[in-house]
């Protein structure tokens, strides 16, 4: 045997001795788009479910004679609670409006 064969016997032995590393699945092309396109989806339909509850807040428009659209807030929303009377200075009592 020659010492050239020798050594690329050498060489396949000690390449053959050891397992080969498995390599790990990359994910393939068309799987990213579809990875990506389902996130998506599932932040807009998050979106559309908050303008959804968000709706409830109003009314229907209302169009008033002279062109102007109003949109009031449902009152069943909550209600801010009433001012307190302004207090006379002198005396301290609650005046009436």
């Amino acid at each position: 045997m020659s010492v050239g064969k020798f050594y690329l016997t050498l060489t396949l032995l000690f390449f053959l001795a050891f397992p080969a590393k498995a390599e790990e699945p990359k994910p393939s092309l068309p799987d990213l788009p579809l990875q990506q396109l389902e996130e998506s989806a599932k932040q807009f339909l998050t979106m559309l479910e908050y303008l959804i509850m968000a709706i409830p807040q109003y009314q229907a428009p209302e169009l008033l004679e002279n062109g102007d659209i109003i949109i009031r807030r449902n009152p069943s929303g909550p209600k801010e609670p009433p001012a307190p009377a302004p207090t006379d200075k002198t005396t301290g009592e609650q005046r009436k409006i």
